[in-house]
């Protein structure tokens, strides 16, 4: 996804103006459609579905999603969509792997990796990332 009109209909959106999200959104869908620049295809057809925020954030989401495929970016999008719906990063990980839950319930820590020792060795200031270790400290 252009990160340009991706960034800008997320942002749209989040502002509370899911019809320049859309519009955003579009542009998109219009760029994939023109492919190389010579071809002129039907599909990704231009945003229909619902104009509520929470639709549009889907679509949006979606839309980087196939934009950004194999690119090391969907795990980031899950834990940020996460502070706008909590859970969502725990049940799409539940929907895309099913066994996730084997050993239990996956552990809201999990989001973050813990910070190597050998920088906080460097660093004592530098807190651990909570439940990594005994070097962590309060968020205040």
């Amino acid at each position: 996804m252009p990160v340009r009109n991706g960034a800008y209909a997320e942002a749209e959106n989040e502002l509370g103006n899911p019809a320049a999200a859309i519009t955003y959104l579009n542009m998109v869908r219009a760029r994939a459609r023109n492919g190389t620049g010579t071809e002129n295809r039907p599909a990704p057809a231009n945003y229909a579905g619902a104009t509520d925020p929470l639709s549009v954030r889907d679509a949006i989401f979606m839309e980087r999603d196939h934009e950004l495929a194999h690119e090391a970016k969907r795990w980031f999008d899950l834990v940020r969509r996460d502070s706008e719906e909590p859970g969502y990063w725990a049940n799409s990980l539940q929907a895309h792997d099913p066994n996730s839950f084997v050993l239990g319930a996956i552990q809201d820590y999990k989001k973050r990796w813990p910070i190597p020792q050998s920088q906080i060795d460097i660093d004592p200031l530098l807190c651990q990332n909570p439940s990594y270790g005994v070097h962590s400290c309060s968020m205040n």
